[in-house]
């Protein structure tokens, strides 16, 4: 999140539709952003002044009647990723998305949600980690601590003035550890992610 805003500026509010314990969310609250909580699961995650989360299935959801956000998360990977994020660009039409990714999502073309993604409204920008972020385990998770193998980036799509996600996408290599707060202890940032 501090390699993401450092680059990145989002609407006063922000939708955060898979906000699991709310890792993105306090830190969207700490830059100054108002945080809409959602997900799937009822994790009851409070935002700063105690709202709690909704639990809705984002596939099925619809924007909110009023206002204006930008959504920032990171989305359920698997089976529905590709509907999760074609969904969020078909039926949210945000300003502004960003979604941490797998490297691996700009491949593939055997899906038509992840060609609409890709191809008709691709991200304006990708930015991937030269170094791998350290690895995040499932909520509950009390086996062995693994090391991340997958490489990821942030992928940020913004709607251009004519309405559409543009046509092109500009990939930027970044090393998070760059990122973080003055102080900041690596190793105790790496723990925290774990």
């Amino acid at each position: 999140m501090h390699t993401l805003l450092a680059f990145e500026g989002f609407a006063e509010t922000v939708l955060e539709p898979a906000c699991g314990r709310g890792a993105i969310s306090r830190m969207l609250e700490s830059a100054g952003y108002s945080v809409l909580l959602a997900d799937l699961i009822d994790y009851e995650t409070a935002d700063q002044h105690g709202e709690l989360q909704a639990v809705q299935d984002f596939l099925t959801s619809k924007p909110p009647e009023s206002g204006s956000f930008d959504i920032v998360t990171n989305p359920p990977y698997g089976d529905v990723l590709n509907a999760f994020v074609a969904h969020a660009l078909r039926a949210f039409r945000p300003r502004k998305m960003a979604l941490l990714l797998n490297l691996n999502f700009l491949c593939g073309f055997d899906d038509e949600d992840r060609n609409f993604v890709m191809d008709d409204c691709p991200p304006a920008r990708v930015y991937v980690f030269k170094r791998r972020l350290p690895m995040m385990h499932r909520d509950g998770w009390d086996g062995e601590k693994a090391s991340s193998r997958m490489n990821t980036a942030w992928f940020v799509w913004e709607m251009q003035e004519d309405g559409s996600y543009g046509d092109s996408t500009l990939i930027r290599r970044v090393d998070w550890k760059n990122f973080l707060p003055e102080g900041a202890d690596v190793a105790e940032a790496e723990s925290e992610a774990v």
